[in-house]
């Protein structure tokens, strides 16, 4: 809904997750919720938008009494802060902001999959803590009406949080960037080349 010169939106859901026992022999499924709050299409500058989007990730209460031979499921917060500036032929460019705590802050140091899901799939397992951090770069340009080049560039680091490659109170740094120039053929058909490069450190 409006609010000012935004729109508000707010959801509550629900995630089942299977918590690891520490051995990693079983699971127990246990119920989850998270709150998200959006504030977004704040005008900045010269058709420029502000958005922020927060989520709060928590265990229910009844679900989350596990004995000490489960993961502990600790909560978790992710913050987001996004400028978009419009550009030519309905071309856009995001700069983007993240903060992000437990387990969530341990998807921002994923090599396959850099998400800030609360879990890894369904499973929840890991000594849980710390905070990460990254910044984006993302967007598409038309060179012309049949030339259109998709961008992302991202940087990022955290500490004191759990890896499934390192344990707890791993540290790392990552870098990686994308470019896909493409053809356009016609309003339903391109053919593009997508081009990568990745270093992280972690300890």
């Amino acid at each position: 809904f409006k609010l000012g010169v935004g729109k508000v939106s707010l959801a509550l859901s629900r995630q089942d997750l299977n918590v690891y026992t520490r051995d990693k022999s079983s699971y127990k499924k246990t119920n989850t919720n998270s709150i998200d709050l959006r504030y977004s299409e704040i005008p900045i500058h010269d058709n420029m938008t502000l958005d922020t989007f927060f989520r709060y990730n928590i265990a229910n209460k009844t679900d989350s009494k596990l004995d000490n031979s489960y993961f502990k499921v600790k909560n978790a917060f992710l913050g987001t802060f996004i400028l978009h500036k419009p550009l030519a032929h309905n071309g856009f460019n995001d700069f983007v902001f993240q903060m992000a705590t437990n387990s969530n802050a341990s998807g921002f140091m994923q090599i396959s999959d850099s998400n800030p899901d609360f879990g890894f799939g369904r499973y929840y397992y890991g000594d849980h803590g710390g905070k990460a951090y990254r910044f984006i770069s993302q967007g598409e340009s038309y060179l012309s009406p049949h030339i259109i080049v998709a961008n992302a560039l991202i940087y990022g680091w955290g500490q004191g949080i759990y890896s499934q490659y390192t344990g707890r109170n791993s540290s790392f740094s990552t870098a990686r960037t994308i470019v896909r120039p493409a053809w356009i053929w016609n309003s339903y058909n391109q053919t593009g080349v997508e081009l990568a490069w990745f270093t992280q450190r972690q300890k």
